[in-house]
């Protein structure tokens, strides 16, 4: 009888132990997905961002060519009336 026991023990604590296991696991698995999830969401922001950013770049960019072109106009304008001054 205390054969059986001993053994009904041993079993119940390998059923415990491999339970423990499993549950640990999927936690470890569960906690890896959280962790993937955060980086891919702070990757999709800071992404956004720079395009944000780059659309920004691209129009400061189209001001000042504008500008450059409204520069060059004016400096012809002022040779041009500098030629005929002379």
């Amino acid at each position: 009888m205390i054969k059986s026991e001993i053994i009904v023990a041993l079993a119940g604590m390998a059923f415990s132990l491999i339970f423990l296991a499993i549950l640990m696991s999927n936690r470890s698995k569960i906690r890896q997905a959280k962790i993937i999830k955060g980086e891919s969401e702070r990757y999709e922001r800071l992404a956004s961002e720079a395009v944000e950013v780059q659309r920004e770049i691209l129009q400061k960019q189209k001001q000042l060519a504008k500008d450059l072109a409204e520069m060059k106009e004016r400096l012809a304008s002022i040779e041009k009336i500098l030629k005929e001054v002379e």
